[in-house]
């Protein structure tokens, strides 16, 4: 597996990006909560496309279903074919195979503000670096799971 250039939680109820990316790189700190609504997405990206992401928990999260993973083709979201499922309730990874039509492109105007995406040359909005970006989406929420760190 490759580290994350990017992983972002699209947080709903403040209607801002988190940047969850030291969490990501394990870089010692608090855990960070994940999907906490139904309304809230995962963003990772990564600068080439790529096959699977590991989750490492602090907290195994309950969300009474297998998780939507999509990839952007450059017009709309669409489902991976997934390989292997992940529900955020352990440790693990989803797998799935890489689509041909997945372009790099950048996260600005995906969600209806840009609130805490990174800016300038090594950021994600306008100015910023393309990505190949999966979002993660639930249905329903029990227990939020937190990424360790």
């Amino acid at each position: 597996m490759l580290p994350w250039d990017s992983i972002y939680l699209w947080d709903s109820s403040a209607n801002a990006y988190v940047d969850l990316e030291f969490a990501a790189a394990d870089v010692p700190g608090s855990a960070v909560s994940l999907i906490g609504q139904t309304a809230d997405k995962i963003y990772v990206g990564l600068d080439r496309k790529f096959h699977g992401a590991y989750f490492q928990l602090g907290t195994a999260g309950s969300y009474n279903d297998i998780p939507d993973y999509e990839y952007y083709d450059g017009s709309a979201w669409k489902n991976l074919p997934l390989m292997k499922t992940y529900a955020f309730d352990s440790d693990g990874v989803v797998h799935w195979r890489t689509p041909s039509n997945w372009t790099a492109n950048l996260l600005a105007g995906i969600e209806n503000t840009n609130t805490n995406l990174k800016t300038g040359t090594t950021g994600d909005t306008t100015g910023g670096t393309a990505r190949f970006w999966m979002r993660v989406s639930v249905s329903a929420v029990t227990t939020t799971a937190t990424l360790s760190s």
